[in-house]
């Protein structure tokens, strides 16, 4: 997910504000900013009332763009407000409560009333991983425990208890994310 989106006011599928309104709605950036040729008033009193950064004109001038990128990057830390940090916790409080559920990104959005986009987004921010990536690596480390604490249960059985169909996707999986085999 972009910290700051820069974007025209005409572009060929659709114009900036469009998509300013539709990344906002999708949960995809907040932060925007118009670069555009046109210096007509109508245009500036529409990107205010949108909440861009800012407004600049071409031709760009680097040390005026430096200077608001530097502007905003400062603002980011503070841009980290309570409702993303919320969204974050409950996401990965609900996946380590759930992980041997049928979780996938559509699951999340339904039940956390969020965008797809915007939980795998969020996911790589707090993570550093892939949703599917972070979700098979926490079914694996749960594996990896019950396999040290009831070793009289089946490797079947062990997948099945953390989240995986069928014994042949588990091993697989296991063996990609541990090196070994069940």
């Amino acid at each position: 997910m972009p910290d700051v989106t820069m974007t025209d006011i005409y572009m060929p599928e659709k114009n900036g504000f469009e998509l300013i309104e539709e990344a906002r709605l999708e949960g995809l950036c907040d932060r925007f900013i118009v670069l555009t040729g046109y210096d007509e008033f109508a245009y500036v009193r529409q990107a205010l009332r949108a909440g861009v950064v800012d407004y600049l004109l071409k031709p760009l001038d680097k040390e005026e763009i430096a200077a608001l990128l530097g502007r905003v990057n400062e603002e980011l830390p503070a841009a980290c407000d309570s409702e993303y940090c919320l969204h974050a916790e409950r996401l990965l409080t609900y996946m380590q409560t759930n992980y041997m559920e049928d979780l996938s990104l559509d699951h999340l959005a339904d039940r956390m009333k969020l965008h797809p986009n915007y939980i795998s987004s969020l996911f790589k921010k707090e993570t550093g991983d892939t949703f599917v990536n972070y979700l098979n690596a926490l079914r694996i480390r749960e594996a990896q425990k019950l396999l040290r604490a009831q070793p009289h249960l089946t490797v079947s059985a062990i997948g099945e208890r953390v989240g995986y169909d069928t014994k042949h996707y588990f091993t697989k999986v296991f063996k990609k994310y541990t090196g070994t085999t069940a």
